[in-house]
């Protein structure tokens, strides 16, 4: 099959994140475990009620080439389903958020059975659009990525520009305990929401940020539940944070920092973290992906500051290139998501050639 086949296909698998779902994610990869060809093994890896897919080469290497990807998806109309071509664009759920990549991962499993330093291995999960947690984060554990020595995860870096920087991540929930009171008198309680309102004031003042536009870190306010009754002072009340990072800090010390400038009735719960990603430009593998990139683009290829997250994040510790670039793309997570055809053929090129070159290098 070729590369446009092998996506439609996979664009009808109904694999929105969540474990309701997970019966057509094992139908997806009973598929991809169908394509993949002989003299390659598959296993699927349940953690949490998710599933996830590992094809490896049968031959014993010491050293993988992660290809990573995430089959969970946003939900949508039913007709998002189907793929659509609109002249040079394919358009469906996952075309650009990332089943173009597991069909690039298909085919050059197909067509690289002759490596003769390094093992492919695909890696599936799906779950990362709600963290990554019975993914990536599961899988590390286990050991899945510890013979890697590249990772490619073709989920940032749009147009052949290759991510460099991605910010790390931190949500905190706030919780305040306060004293109801009758609205009339206030004097006689404590107001929670009053108390968060001034715990995230300090909060902001002890963190080096800003909203605008640039690379900075920020922090949003994203969700703030208290009160039940207008006429009633809130005993309880909670506010969760969005806080986005870049180089320099970490999500361990920005808890730390916030712990301390927070009131004493205010509880202070991580939800979810993840680190800020930094690729060496200068690293020989990097440095090969580049050249490749330049050569299917036609063009100079920039480095490109993502201000998202991916499952790059949970990967950070593991002292290994992640090498993040994909084909010309765009709205993902709407119903006008898509993704070029002539630059997918042109990426999936790129990472054919860039799989040998390595090989030959290695």
């Amino acid at each position: 099959m070729d590369i446009l086949s092998i996506l439609c296909k996979l664009i009808t698998f109904r694999t929105v994140t969540g474990t309701e779902n997970q019966e057509e994610v094992l139908r997806l990869f009973n598929w991809v475990k169908k394509e993949s060809p002989s003299g390659y093994t598959a296993k699927i890896i349940n953690s949490g009620g998710f599933n996830n897919l590992i094809v490896k080469n049968k031959t014993k290497f010491k050293h993988d080439l992660i290809l990573l990807a995430h089959i969970d998806v946003v939900g949508g109309n039913s007709s998002l389903f189907e793929a659509k071509k609109s002249k040079n664009k394919l358009i469906g759920r996952g075309a650009s958020d990332m089943k173009f990549a597991v069909a690039c991962f298909i085919k050059l499993l197909n067509e690289t059975r002759k490596l003769r330093n390094f093992s492919l291995k695909i890696i599936l999960t799906s779950d990362e659009e709600i963290g990554g947690k019975n993914g990536v984060l599961a899988l590390k554990k286990l050991g899945e990525f510890k013979n890697a020595f590249a990772i490619i995860l073709p989920d940032g870096g749009n147009n052949f520009n290759i991510v460099t920087q991605e910010k790390g991540l931190i949500h905190i929930m706030l919780t305040s305990q306060g004293k109801s009171a009758h609205a009339s008198k206030p004097f006689e309680g404590k107001n929670a929401i009053e108390t968060l309102f001034s715990d995230y004031k300090k909060i902001t003042k002890s963190i080096e940020y800003s909203n605008k536009h640039g690379w900075s870190n920020t922090v949003c306010v994203t969700k703030i539940n208290g009160g039940e009754t207008t006429n009633s002072i809130p005993n309880i009340a909670s506010l969760t944070l969005d806080i986005r990072f870049i180089e320099g800090y970490t999500a361990d010390k920005l808890l730390r920092k916030i712990k301390q400038v927070v009131s004493k009735d205010t509880k202070v719960e991580k939800i979810a973290s993840g680190d800020f990603v930094f690729v060496n430009e200068s690293n020989k593998i990097v440095k090969l992906l580049i050249s490749h990139a330049r050569k299917a683009k036609g063009s100079k290829v920039d480095k490109y500051l993502d201000y998202g997250t991916s499952d790059a994040r949970h990967l950070t510790d593991l002292d290994t290139p992640i090498l993040m670039i994909k084909p010309k793309s765009g709205a993902h997570h709407t119903d006008k998501e898509w993704v070029d055809l002539e630059s997918l053929s042109k990426y999936y090129k790129m990472l054919l050639e860039f799989t040998k070159s390595l090989d030959e290098t290695f």
